[in-house]
């Protein structure tokens, strides 16, 4: 099974924090905070056209951060290599990236 296979779910708090009130309230804010990543796209595609490095950085170091934060590796995965990117300043690269994570993105919220 392909690692990545693995990262389209959110993953059970562990440790100290797997308290069931705690696991239960961050479930309850999983509709909007994919939704929020959902509506985030069209910002992130804009920003990759205008080649506006900046502030695309900016939303890459929140990705990072917010998808372990809920629990979606592959969201981190992806505000680190957008991050990267944008170092890069490989606007194709990008794009196709944010492509690239739409459709995984789509295919978590609605799979099928």
């Amino acid at each position: 099974m392909d690692e990545r296979t693995n990262l389209s779910k959110p993953v059970k708090l562990t440790g100290e924090v797997q308290d069931d009130a705690v696991q239960s309230a961050v479930s309850a804010l999983l509709p909007a905070f994919l939704a929020n990543r959902l509506g985030e796209l069209e910002t992130l595609q804009g920003l990759a056209e205008e080649q506006d490095w900046e502030r695309l950085s900016e939303h890459a170091h929140r990705l990072s951060g917010v998808g372990l934060l809920y629990g979606f590796a592959e969201i981190s995965r992806f505000g680190i290599e957008l991050s990267q990117l944008t170092e890069r300043h490989d606007r194709a690269a990008t794009l196709a990236r944010i492509q690239t994570y739409a459709l995984w993105l789509r295919d978590t919220i609605a799979p099928g």
